[in-house]
């Protein structure tokens, strides 16, 4: 009776652990597919596809790092909707595509797989952006000038961030097509605790040029 049931508790052990990595690995997917999901919408000429991946997929008080020719900090949905914006404001055929990503884990030393050590805390990716300047500039000089403007922008709705945006543009830079950039930028998400939903983001530039 006791080895029955000594099997019975190894078996229910065996069941739950096999369930976690199940669980882990479902999680570590979706995690994964944040990727795709945010390539594929920065690309998207139409701003409700950005906005239902802010909504769905994204913190309210997501912080958003832009690590380009300065380290700025935001907070907020509306920064990467910012982000979306200027990228079609300043690059009207600017285009992301996906070169490599991967899986950041943070297991300790004899720490048992869990559903938050075996569900990939941080992805990794690389992209690549080209697209045709119309407006001297930086894109997140853009943005950092922006965001040091409208202090509140983190309060707009999409149109009135959108409206303002452009006033900005006209206002402070000359519509004028300067030629093509292209960059190579290395990202990081990272997510809410036993979530597929971001919590953080940081962009970080690693090849930048622009041919006139």
């Amino acid at each position: 009776m006791k080895t029955r049931m000594k099997g019975t508790e190894v078996s229910k052990t065996a069941i739950s652990e096999m369930k976690q990595l199940k669980a882990g690995e479902d999680l570590k997917n979706l995690r994964l597919k944040a990727v795709n999901d945010l390539i594929q919408s920065l690309n998207h000429r139409m701003i409700e596809s950005i906005e239902r991946l802010l909504r769905e997929e994204y913190d309210d008080d997501v912080v958003v790092n832009v690590n380009h020719f300065s380290k700025d900090t935001y907070h907020g949905r509306n920064a990467l909707l910012l982000i979306w914006l200027a990228i079609h404001e300043v690059y009207p055929d600017g285009m992301f595509k996906f070169l490599d990503k991967r899986c950041v884990t943070r297991i300790k030393p004899n720490e048992k797989n869990s559903v938050t050590s075996n569900a990939c805390p941080d992805v990794e990716f690389v992209y690549k952006f080209k697209g045709s300047e119309i407006t001297p500039g930086a894109l997140g000089t853009v943005i950092h000038n922006f965001a040091n403007t409208y202090k509140n922008y983190s309060t707009y709705g999409s149109k009135k961030l959108y409206e303002k945006l452009v006033q900005f543009l006209a206002s402070n830079y000359m519509a004028i097509k300067l030629g093509s950039q292209i960059l190579i930028g290395e990202a990081t998400l990272r997510f809410l605790p036993n979530s597929a939903k971001v919590k953080e983001i940081t962009f970080n530039l690693l090849v930048y040029d622009i041919s006139r």
